[in-house]
């Protein structure tokens, strides 16, 4: 224990969270020729040899079983260098795509399926996320609109205690700019075991590196665009290390969404699946 987690009670003297010790410190054990004295931490560990009924009477004045383990489990949080603030280590979580054999393509959201946000959690305020048809493409699209980016969003997983555990390298993100303000964020997890964010942004003019945050600066297109975003080296070149996984993503307003996935490698046009090309509905009804 550092000084300041810890009293210590000398010989004859007092301790004021075990009150008067004085005939216990002056006395001495059978088995000890000194007299007791010793250092006493208040995470209950005693650096000395304590009678049993001196060590009931210190227990008294110790916290709860159950807050010592919380601290306790704070302090390893810190240690491993967690993000603080941030609920629970990013070990115990579980993945929901932990178990999934990874390679290729993995959608986490389609805006034509019968359930598009499955799988996330929205939160709308002064604002609205709902589907509608496009007119570039005509075809259902995803569209989140508010008048402050910060409280109008959809994240995934839902569940805030569970991570996606998604281990492809690449995020790729069919968007569509609305000309006002936009902005996303993905956070992951390094070979350090810290979590990192990544948070783009169309109104932002700077890059800035923190130690658990990174946000830039990103420019679209007039209409529909293709966001690739290569995790693996976003993680190495802003903090030096390597990207194992990634445990959040959050889209804010404001944009229209055709598709969100995770790929193995950056695949060209004429490698990508019928159903990732973005004007597929278009060129399916020419051939009709």
């Amino acid at each position: 224990a550092s000084p300041r987690d810890r009293e210590v009670v000398p010989a004859g003297g007092e301790s004021s969270s075990l009150g008067t010790l004085r005939d216990l410190a002056e006395g001495t054990e059978p088995s000890c020729r000194e007299p007791i004295t010793g250092t006493i931490a208040r995470s209950g560990r005693i650096s000395c040899r304590l009678l049993p009924f001196l060590w009931a009477e210190v227990r008294q004045h110790l916290p709860p079983r159950g807050k010592r383990v919380a601290w306790a489990r704070r302090r390893q949080r810190g240690a491993e260098g967690a993000e603080p603030g941030r609920p629970g280590d990013p070990g115990p979580c579980p993945g929901m795509f932990k178990n999934t054999f990874q390679s290729g393509f993995l959608s986490v959201l389609y805006s034509i399926g019968s359930k598009p946000l499955q799988i996330w959690d929205k939160k709308v305020r002064n604002g609205h996320i709902k589907r509608i048809t496009d007119n570039d493409i005509q075809s259902l699209v995803l569209e989140i609109e508010g008048t402050n980016v910060s409280t109008t969003y959809i994240t995934c997983p839902a569940d805030p205690k569970k991570t996606l555990g998604i281990k492809l390298p690449f995020l790729v993100m069919i968007i569509k700019n609305l000309k006002k303000y936009f902005t996303f964020e993905v956070q992951v997890l390094d070979d350090k075991n810290v979590r990192r964010r990544f948070r783009a942004s169309n109104y932002q003019s700077t890059t800035r590196v923190k130690p658990f945050i990174c946000t830039m600066p990103m420019r679209l297109d007039d209409g529909w665009n293709q966001i690739q975003f290569n995790l693996s080296d976003f993680t190495r070149r802003a903090y030096g290390t390597n990207y194992i996984e990634t445990l959040r993503v959050q889209i804010h307003a404001n944009c229209r969404i055709r598709r969100v996935y995770f790929s193995d490698r950056l695949y060209s046009e004429d490698e990508l699946p019928a159903e990732f090309k973005l004007y597929l509905p278009v060129q399916n009804k020419a051939k009709q």
